[in-house]
């Protein structure tokens, strides 16, 4: 879900020629004093100074919500996508363990060399890094469609036949412990094959049944298994209830943001680990 970061709006105001609107006649000698500025004048340094004060008070009031955890829309200053968040636990005045997320691709191909999955890997790695935060459905649907796309278009993929995006939730112990990272979950994104049109992901939904309880729903997949972690804490093994769904206790749920793990059987029998995240219910 994106979100619109008003405060951005006055910038507008620095591709507004002003001094055509109030400059003053050129043998006019300007002062310091405020009594010198015309009524035009003082009504434009007056909306100035007004959107000065909005846009800080609306700035202010992002950076004391951490809540915030969505993709912010900073269109036509940049499309590139970014996101906000506070990825510090609290309290914030004791050392916590640190939380991170990254994803990496695996390629295939039976008539490729090492070196070219390897190079193909790099490739994609390097290019769609920023899908880093992609969890609805149609999004990972969409972006799964430009990998495949962007595959094809390239030369170097000639021998690839598929590409798999794995997202991994790591931990980094908190001081004085040693810095190293530790994988706590990983899990795929998606499994594109390229001569499929339709990538493997998880079709999933979230449906709150009562205070107490909700649950998960994963369309067109058996689940064999679920599980739910913070990152901080231990996974927590859910109720798989009618192959398809998974009991999901509201009070665990409401931490935000949790991760879910889901094994469910595919298409052609085998296997898969996915892993998502949700910010609330």
């Amino acid at each position: 879900m994106a979100i619109r970061i008003f405060q951005i709006i006055p910038l507008a105001a620095v591709f507004i020629d002003w001094e055509h609107f109030f400059s003053r006649p050129p043998k006019a000698k300007i002062r310091s004093k405020l009594g010198s500025f015309n009524r035009s004048q003082k009504m434009a340094l007056g909306l100035c100074l007004g959107l000065t004060v909005v846009q800080w008070a609306i700035a202010a009031s992002h950076l004391f919500r951490p809540a915030i955890d969505k993709e912010i829309g900073l269109f036509p200053f940049t499309s590139f996508p970014m996101y906000s968040d506070i990825r510090a636990p609290q309290p914030y005045s004791e050392h916590q363990n640190y939380m991170g997320v990254t994803v990496e691709f695996e390629t295939s191909g039976s008539k490729c060399s090492k070196a070219e999955i390897d190079n193909s890997k790099k490739l994609l790695d390097s290019h769609f890094y920023w899908l880093l935060g992609i969890s609805d459905v149609a999004d990972v649907r969409e972006r799964a469609g430009q990998v495949r796309e962007f595959v094809r278009s390239r030369a170097e993929f000639g021998c690839v036949e598929g590409a798999k995006l794995i997202r991994r939730l790591s931990m980094v112990p908190a001081y004085p412990a040693k810095v190293e990272v530790v994988d706590v979950a990983r899990g795929l994104i998606f499994n594109s094959v390229f001569d499929r049109e339709s990538p493997d992901l998880l079709d999933f939904k979230f449906e709150r049944m009562s205070d107490a309880e909700s649950r998960l729903i994963v369309a067109g997949k058996r689940v064999l298994g679920c599980a739910l972690t913070h990152g901080s804490d231990s996974a927590v093994k859910l109720e798989v209830q009618n192959s398809h769904e998974c009991l999901v206790p509201t009070d665990v749920a409401m931490q935000r943001p949790f991760y879910l793990i889901v094994e469910v059987e595919e298409a052609d029998g085998t296997s898969a680990t996915y892993l998502t995240y949700y910010f609330s219910i």
